[in-house]
This record gives C-alpha cells, structure tokens and sequence, in this order.
C-alpha cells in the first residue's frame, strides 16, 4: 500500500526541492585514475568528481552535459573503476548509438588501457542497428568464432575423447543449422561466455 523504501530517493527526487533533503556523504577517496589521467585536460575534476560520487552513492547518480561534454570518457572511467573492483556492469541506453559509441572507444582509442580489464558483450537481436565495427562483440558473432576455433582444434586432434567427439559434433550440428539460417537459439557457450564478460551492453529493447 506504499511504496518500497528502495523507490523513496526516486520520488524524492521528482518531489519539491525543499521536501526532503539527501542524507549521502561522499568521502575524498584517492581512485588509480585509468583514463581521467590528464590533470590539465579542461573538466577533469568535475569528470572524476562524478566518478568518485557515482562509486560511493548507495543509490544512482545523474550525468548531465552537451555533446563533446565528456560524458562517453566519464562512462568508460566508471566502467574500469567497476571492473578493477572485481564488478560486472550492464551498460543501457535508448539509442544503439550511444552503446556503440561507449565500446568503440573501448576497443578503439582507450585499447591499450582497456583490453586486459573489460570484456564486452554486445547484446542486440539484429546486427544492422550496430555499428560495423562493434559487431564483432554481438553474443552471437563471438560464440561463432569460439565454435570455429574449438572445432578447428578438435579437428586436428588425432585422438578425441567421448566427450570431446560429443562436443565436436555438437558444434558441427549448430555450424550446419547457422549455415541453413536456421533461428539463432543461444546454448551453453552462449551462456559461458555472457557469464565471463564484465560489460554487457545494449538498449533497454
């Protein structure tokens, strides 16, 4: 008959300015800065102040700012400051751009710094929506390439096991229905690989 306590800072927030005042208190904790590392770069206090708050609040935390503003930055900080603490992050939006836009530049510009900490998972039901470059991330495009290679590799094997023949025809089974068009269903690797990954990314669609 009223709603859960989890839900209060929600309408709390949407309420008066003066109905309530926020009781959180945010400490001046040192973060091993992965990508914010520029201390000169224009906007970097209030990126990383946003970061800091984000990471303590016991609730959610708003990031307002135009286009160019270094939203996409403060995100991808966000994420490897998650990451770095052992976390899983699933990353939304309303716009397949926006996702598309955050690994891009995971992938991309922040690679060398990125590659050993995150690994993306795109989840989307269609690959037109996503952009080129980012679909070799889609659930479905990875577990192909673990299929192909497992399948290469157990080709080559001289002397396979029951196991290893079961599971060598089972991948040659799903390659045959993928080659037929048949209706993508996800199975085991799919699942071992979405429970592997630390970022799993896509729209609320």
């Amino acid at each position: 008959e009223k709603p859960l306590s989890e839900h209060i800072p929600l309408l709390e927030l949407f309420g008066s300015p003066d109905s309530s005042s926020w009781n959180q208190r945010y400490s001046s904790k040192e973060y091993d800065w992965k990508i914010l590392t520029d201390d000169d770069k224009d906007g970097v206090d209030e990126q990383r102040e946003f970061v800091s708050q984000a990471m303590q609040t016991k609730d959610f935390a708003l990031m307002e700012g135009p286009p160019g503003s270094g939203k996409t930055t403060t995100i991808i900080e966000l994420i490897m400051q998650f990451t770095a603490e052992g976390k899983r992050v699933l990353l939304c939006s309303a716009t397949h751009a926006a996702i598309d836009n955050v690994i891009e530049r995971i992938k991309g510009r922040y690679k060398d710094v990125c590659d050993k900490e995150i690994v993306p998972v795109r989840i989307s039901r269609f690959e037109k929506p996503v952009k080129e470059n980012v679909r070799p991330y889609l659930l479905k495009n990875i577990c192909n390439k673990y299929r192909e290679d497992i399948y290469k590799k157990l080709s080559k094997t001289k002397t396979l096991t029951p196991s290893q023949k079961l599971f060598k025809d089972s991948i040659r089974v799903e390659n045959i229905n993928i080659e037929r068009g048949t209706k993508y269903e996800p199975d085991s690797i799919d699942q071992l690989i979405l429970d592997s990954a630390n970022l799993v990314a896509g729209t609320m669609i």
